[in-house]
């Protein structure tokens, strides 16, 4: 099952605004899904999860206690499969811890992450991709949706994910994080 390493955010604000898209056959991220992936890992099981979460246990990143967001949009843009709060990354944190976990892990294993890192946080989802009438409505919900976005959103822990069978996250192990105030 794919793994990843990802920030607990469970905001039930950020569950609210997603319920904005249900009409145009988006599925809101329940609140204890959601999360902003720093790094997508792969599909590995067996003694190959065992040595990721072993690699993880002595590494320490350096992270922001709360989220700014900036933005609401639709990703990819070209599909609009996803409606995604954007996230401002201060003095570059995200990136720089997820630069540290790559360079521990890809010494041992093949990273599979297959997206540019953009920081954001997946509010809703939906299977096809959207149609030309639905983009003209969907730029009015995003508007109104903008409106809606909190100021800061709080962040719980860092952990190593798994992906189960029913599209649940199971947390595997928790990564050490020193939370700097921002």
């Amino acid at each position: 099952m794919p793994i990843f390493i990802a920030l607990k955010i469970a905001d039930e604000r950020l569950e609210r605004i997603a319920e904005l898209f249900k009409d145009l056959d988006f599925n809101v991220v329940p609140v204890e899904l959601q999360h902003l992936t720093l790094l997508f890992i792969g599909d590995y099981s067996g003694k190959f999860l065992e040595k990721i979460v072993k690699l993880l246990l002595d590494v320490e990143v350096t992270l922001p206690d709360i989220l700014k967001p900036t933005g609401i949009s639709l990703l990819p843009p070209s599909k609009g499969t996803h409606i995604v709060i954007e996230v401002l990354d201060e003095d570059n944190l995200l990136y720089k811890a997820r630069k540290v976990l790559e360079k521990k892990l890809s010494k041992h294993i093949e990273l599979r992450d297959r997206y540019e890192f953009k920081p954001h946080i997946t509010i809703a989802r939906r299977l096809k991709p959207l149609n030309n009438k639905a983009y003209t409505r969907i730029t009015r919900i995003l508007q109104n949706a903008s409106k809606m976005l909190p100021r800061f959103i709080v962040v719980h822990d860092l952990y190593l994910y798994e992906t189960s069978r029913n599209s649940t996250y199971i947390p595997l192990t928790r990564i050490k994080v020193k939370w700097t105030k921002i």
